[in-house]
């Protein structure tokens, strides 16, 4: 059986389909290091003093507050916008004229904290919107397309959580397999997969360098760094607001209790989904300095190790040399074929200043379909080329009888 081998970096494999097989361990599983889709809403972005300022935004790390914080220019007294008035302005910021020339920042959170609060919030969506997002989940979930479990109408809560957790580490969620829920499943995706999208030029506008990287845990901090590089912006972060009283951490949600309580420690899920959970997280863990604990405290050291794709210099956060050269590279090859993909992992020392896996994939549409086609096709032909010369041999025969 002849087959068709594309080596490709296993890095802007957010496009590979979810496994025909399932993986034996982290080292084999699709990975989330991109968000693989162009998002609705990337940048916020406003003039403070004749200045532009622009936040990355990534979902669940305090977007609405910071797109709020700076749409609030020149005045802190200001009440925060409403929500519907920032998804306006969201979705008109990225090629807005405010957002080209900008001071740059975001700010990340705990991966794990990270990760439950999206996984709370894609929950509270799918009970909530019966209409609008349920059905869309549960489809994905049964056959013919059977892209995850989580969704599936049978599971209690604590089994919902679980399997959950179980589709992230097996990187079966925001895979083309499910289009629909995509976008939605940016939620949980890590956060370097956005810093590393808005700095090699896959958003609106293009995004050379992130002044600003903060941590919610220290939010004052971070913000007291942007508000001092850009004049007009308020002094101090306003947090009294709550954006998502369904899902948050006081709003007594069911699933999340669920799945932080399996996160708690490595008791309740197996040490291959573990091991392969906390391989996904393990960029924001190098890159943003936060410490692995609860669940992936307990984490095999390989499943854990990574060199960050950023780099500070100057006070400012690029990537690694070689990085956009090498993504532009690739990308095309990246982009060919979803379906049908399967991955083995070949593991290599460094990559120009980074050591990200390579990844051959091998195209499960190999040549025996065509070569057998062809086959037919040709056999085909040589019959009915002797069928019309039998034919003609006929013709002529009785030709000459006669």
């Amino acid at each position: 059986m002849l087959g068709l081998v594309v080596l490709v970096p296993a890095v802007p494999r957010l496009q590979t389909a979810a496994l025909a097989e399932g993986p034996n361990s982290y080292a084999d599983v699709r990975e989330y290091l991109f968000t693989g889709i162009k998002r609705k809403t990337e940048l916020c972005c406003a003039t403070a003093s004749d200045e532009n300022v622009r936040y990355v935004q990534i979902y669940k790390s305090n977007t609405q507050g910071f797109c709020g914080m700076i749409k609030m220019t020149g005045s802190s007294s200001q009440s925060s916008l409403a929500y519907s008035r920032l998804k306006q302005l969201w979705d008109q910021d990225s090629h807005a004229k405010e957002c080209r020339d900008a001071f740059t920042f975001t700010f990340v959170r705990e991966p794990l904290d990270h990760f439950i609060s999206g996984a709370s919030e894609i929950a509270f969506r799918f009970h909530r919107n019966q209409q609008q997002t349920k059905w869309k989940h549960e489809r994905c979930t049964m056959p013919p397309l059977s892209c995850y479990t989580w969704a599936a109408p049978s599971l209690n809560v604590t089994q919902r959580a679980r399997a959950f957790i179980e589709d992230f580490a097996w990187g079966k969620l925001n895979s083309p397999c499910c289009t629909e829920t995509r976008e939605v499943e940016l939620h949980v995706i890590p956060q370097t997969a956005v810093v590393m999208d808005a700095l090699d030029g896959r958003m609106g506008t293009p995004v050379p360098q992130i002044d600003v990287i903060g941590r919610l845990e220290s939010i004052q901090e971070g913000w007291s760094h942007v508000a001092a590089a850009v004049r007009g912006l308020p002094a101090q972060y306003k947090d009294d607001e709550r954006f998502h009283p369904g899902s948050d951490a006081e709003s007594g949600n069911e699933f999340r209790t669920a799945i932080e309580a399996l996160l708690q420690d490595d008791s309740a899920i197996s040490s291959e989904t573990r091991d392969a959970f906390c391989h996904q997280l393990r960029y924001d863990y190098a890159c943003f300095g936060y410490v692995p604990d609860r669940v992936c405290a307990h984490a095999s050291p390989g499943a854990l190790e990574a060199r960050c794709p950023l780099h500070a210099t100057g006070g400012t956060y690029v990537p690694v040399e070689g990085y956009s050269s090498w993504y532009s590279n690739e990308k095309e090859t990246a982009h060919a074929g979803d379906v049908g993909l399967r991955t083995a992992v070949i593991p290599i020392a460094d990559y120009n200043g980074f050591d990200f896996e390579l990844v051959a994939l091998t195209l499960t549409l190999t040549l025996t379909l065509t070569l057998t086609l062809s086959l037919d096709l040709a056999l085909t032909l040589s019959t009915l080329t002797l069928v019309i010369l039998t034919l003609a041999t006929l013709t002529l025969t009785l030709t000459l009888t006669r």
